[in-house]
C-alpha cells in the first residue's frame, strides 16, 4: 500500500477509528491523508502501530505522498488550471 488512506483501508479502519485509536483529531488525519499537512515523527509513532508498519516507513511513505501531490499540483499549474 502506498499511502496512510490505503494502509488505514487496508485494516478496515475509519478515519475517526484511526484518530480515535492514535489520539488525533480526524480532521488532522484527513489532512495527512490529503498530504496538505506534514506527517511529524512523534505523529507518525502514534499511527503506526494502528497500521502494520514502523513509524520510519510510515514518515517516508508520506513524504512520497507529499511529494506526488507537489508535482501534480505544478503540472497543473503548468498548464494553467
Amino acid at each position: 500500500m502506498n499511502d496512510l488512506k490505503a494502509l488505514r483501508k487496508g485494516r478496515a479502519m475509519t478515519r475517526e477509528d484511526l484518530a480515535l485509536a492514535a489520539s488525533v483529531s480526524p480532521a488532522w488525519l484527513q489532512r495527512l491523508e490529503a498530504h496538505t499537512a506534514a506527517l511529524t515523527p512523534q505523529v507518525a509513532e502514534r499511527l503506526a502501530p494502528y497500521l502494520g508498519v514502523s513509524a520510519e516507513a510510515l514518515l517516508a511513505i508520506h513524504a512520497a505522498g507529499r511529494e506526488r501531490r507537489r508535482a501534480e499540483l505544478a503540472a497543473l499549474r503548468a498548464v494553467g488550471v
